[in-house]
């Protein structure tokens, strides 16, 4: 079926899309050595309780700190049901874009707004840039998957360690983690970051990708303007076909064919903020799974997010996981 997309003016057959992919022959290889530097680097994890958000009435909450590339000190934030059977199962999710535990506690020290994450599951999300959950001033997105120096010191190198850190740390926690019900889950920035702790990390049980953002980095920086590396952002002293081939060892397209857990993606079609077509190259490049481990959900409008179809399907997965379909709604 044809689908026809104004803002790209473009139109494929979503089942029959072929992408066009640009992955360094080397690739594996550079990943393998980056996990091997990262293994060699102890945890060292420190898990503080935050006293202010004690009484906190659904969750224990924690600022866990460990090592990441280069030894660099990353807090996570962590979210500990407190009710309900342990261990429990567990989602690793971020986005750069996160600069703080996300609680609305007023004055009077009641509790606003629901927080978001799923009250049967230990929640992890480590702050990928390295700042601390309190930490103020942190301008959002900020570097903004940049500078584009070189692959070597890329921020997303590090970002990319950070996540596979947050499931060394679950590894840590038998008491309150089951290692064999996790789940790397995020939306755009965060569903890019979904798809490579899946295929860095076998642990993961799961992978619920919901409109990757940063996917295909060549066709956002050539043909297809959208958030993500952008010309304007080469260094002087590099040419496009170097930046290119240096984003080609980030691009969470290439990642995909070493993902061996279940795996759902999802993605509007006329999404004003990702690249589209990213996403479903992502999909079809799944080459590892069987047709029935993985999906393409889309959407046919052009708000950021994906169709209902991976709202339904991510309920479905998790229920399963928390062993009780509909408790916790």
């Amino acid at each position: 079926r044809v689908i026809w997309i104004g803002r790209y003016r473009a139109g494929w057959d979503i089942e029959n899309f072929r992408p066009n992919l640009v992955a360094p022959a080397d690739f594996s290889d550079f990943w393998a050595a980056t996990l091997a530097e990262l293994r060699a680097i102890p945890l060292e994890a420190e898990t503080v309780r935050v006293a202010e958000f004690a009484d906190h009435p659904v969750f224990e909450i924690y600022d866990v700190t460990f090592n990441g590339w280069e030894r660099r000190r990353i807090h996570a934030m962590l979210f500990v049901p407190k009710e309900g059977a342990r261990p429990m199962p567990a989602i690793v999710t971020a986005h750069p874009g996160i600069t703080g535990f996300g609680i609305n506690k007023k004055p009077d020290g009641t509790y606003g707004s629901d927080l978001k994450h799923d009250p049967r599951f230990v929640t992890i999300v480590p702050l990928i840039r390295g700042h601390a959950p309190d930490a103020p001033d942190i301008p959002f997105n900020h570097p903004w998957w940049g500078p584009l120096d070189g692959r070597d010191t890329y921020a997303a190198r590090s970002w990319y360690c950070a996540m596979v850190r947050a499931v060394d740390y679950l590894a840590t926690r038998p008491d309150i983690a089951d290692l064999t019900r996790i789940v790397a889950k995020g939306g755009s920035q965060g569903g890019a970051l979904a798809l490579v702790s899946a295929a860095l990390d076998r642990r993961i049980a799961v992978c619920l990708a919901d409109c990757p953002a940063c996917c295909q980095p060549h066709e956002i920086m050539t043909a297809y303007p959208s958030f993500g590396p952008s010309k304007g952002q080469i260094p002087a002293d590099r040419t496009l076909e170097d930046t290119i081939k240096m984003l080609s060892y980030y691009n969470p397209v290439n990642f995909c064919p070493m993902i061996r857990c279940p795996t759902y993606v999802g993605s509007n079609i006329g999404d004003l903020t990702v690249h589209s077509m990213g996403p479903l190259a992502a999909y079809h490049n799944l080459t590892g799974l069987g047709p029935d481990r993985k999906a393409f959900y889309p959407g046919f409008t052009h708000a950021h997010g994906s169709g209902p179809g991976l709202g339904v399907k991510t309920k479905e997965v998790l229920d399963s996981l928390a062993g009780s379909a509909g408790k916790g709604e």
